[in-house]
């Protein structure tokens, strides 16, 4: 047995530490309990034989047709119906010492493949973009690994529900419309990915997640503003929008969505050249550590990102707290398993990001773990971007609008997440609840 770290990155948990001794521990069958895991953790070759583990999970199932099929009898098969795979709470990845940074239905035509859905109006949401995106057809072998498809060396995960599923979401945002009537409210539903890379023997043919997001859209009031991020991202599939071993989109992938954004709020985008481009590599993703796949290891990830040309100060807000603590737009410390941690340095309740631009515009942004890497972006437009997780905020949004003098508030959630009861049960609240955590900052903290 040798000294060993106090966190497995691989695994993404603390590893346990030599305890300290007592006799009421003792007494209690604590210590000796303590100890087992002390060796159970850090024993020698203990990182081999993880890998090992790896290899094993790959062999095990069954074969058909040149398809490998994993089955775990644990693993919710229906990922419309539940966030807690890919969106649990996450700690936010924070520096030692953090200075205030410069830097109607839907229909399917089955002929022909093409998804069109009807707004309120009689307008079509999502059409003309078929053409863009073709179910892979080849014949390449693929694993599906607790739910989640590995298929020329790129994780996909797979999405569950019913369009249907999409009716609680929306109901939530055209109240969010009724109650701040003079507020521009956005929606910008994020694809996971699977319509663009899951092969057809998979999907047969359906697109689902577009099925999903176009009658989600074609159920929000008027005055709602949809964002079409899945038809922008579906013109650059080709490109590294997606990671190959992590759930979430990259950089690149979130600057296209940011682009749809920029047409919905009529500002115009800044060109990538605008842009410098900052690379972290030697990144395993989240899919990774689900599957343990040797595949996906040998493949691996980089993670891009690309920094605006802007200054910004800004400061987070711990959970009940009105005391923001300064913190950076990009955690560029960020490394090995926590390398997505660099947009924005994680999760935390809420943000406040302040630039240069004075132009008197200010956005809400409700987001999941995606909306980190696309939310920098906005700080080119806006002087006052306020970020809030919906996992973790407490807050009342309807009197941070009122008394911020927002202008704009975006949903920005991903497929999985909006299809969620626990999704609408928390952003109802919203509406209603922790008025204090929402009050406006002093004015010594708006001074600095």
């Amino acid at each position: 047995m040798t000294p060993k770290e106090a966190v497995s990155e691989g695994e993404k948990r603390k590893l346990a530490q030599f305890p300290e001794f007592s006799w009421s521990a003792m007494g209690h069958g604590t210590y000796m309990k303590q100890i087992d895991d002390f060796v159970a953790d850090n024993f020698v070759f203990r990182y081999a034989l993880t890998d090992v583990a790896g290899q094993i999970k790959q062999w095990r199932g069954w074969a058909q047709d040149d398809i490998q099929v994993f089955s775990d009898k644990g693993t919710h098969q229906g990922g419309g119906a539940t966030t807690a795979a890919h969106e649990t709470p996450a700690a936010a990845v924070r520096p030692p010492v953090a200075p205030a940074s410069n830097q109607a239905k839907p229909s399917q035509t089955a002929s022909e493949g093409v998804t069109q859905t009807r707004r309120p109006d009689g307008s079509t949401v999502g059409a003309g973009v078929e053409a863009a995106v073709v179910s892979q057809s080849d014949d390449t072998p693929y694993q599906n690994i607790e739910s989640v498809i590995i298929y020329k060396n790129r994780a996909v995960q797979m999405l569950g529900g019913s369009p249907q599923m999409a009716v609680p979401f929306a109901a939530v945002v055209g109240r969010y419309q009724q109650e701040l009537p003079q507020t521009n409210i956005y929606f910008m539903p994020i694809p996971i990915g699977a319509d663009y890379y899951l092969p057809a023997k998979v999907n047969k043919g359906v697109m689902r997640e577009k099925l999903v997001i176009d009658h989600a859209l074609s159920l929000l009031p008027q005055q709602v503003r949809p964002v079409h991020a899945y038809e922008k991202l579906a013109q650059h599939t080709s490109e590294y929008v997606y990671f190959n071993t992590d759930h979430h989109w990259t950089g690149l992938g979130a600057y296209y969505a940011y682009t749809a954004f920029a047409e919905a709020a009529h500002i115009t985008p800044l060109p990538l050249n605008a842009l410098t481009k900052k690379e972290i590599p030697n990144f395993l993703g989240t899919l990774y550590h689900r599957t343990l796949s040797p595949v996906l290891k040998s493949k691996g990830d980089t993670v891009e990102y690309y920094k605006v040309p802007v200054q910004t100060s800004v400061k987070f807000y711990a959970a009940g707290s009105r005391q923001g603590q300064p913190t950076q737009l990009y955690a560029e410390y960020a490394r090995g398993a926590g390398a997505y941690g660099v947009f924005l340095g994680g999760d935390y309740p809420m943000m406040k990001i302040t630039s240069d631009v004075k132009n008197g515009r200010k956005i809400v942004v409700l987001k999941d773990s995606y909306g980190n890497a696309f939310v920098p972006y906005l700080a080119s437009h806006y002087e006052e971007v306020y970020v809030l997780d919906y996992r973790h905020f407490n807050g009342n949004i309807k009197t941070l609008i009122q008394q911020e003098g927002i202008q704009d508030l975006l949903f920005a959630h991903n497929s999985y997440v909006f299809l969620s009861g626990y999704t609408v049960q928390r952003e109802r609240g919203f509406l209603t609840g922790g008025a204090a955590v929402a009050r406006k900052a002093s004015a010594s903290e708006a001074a600095q």
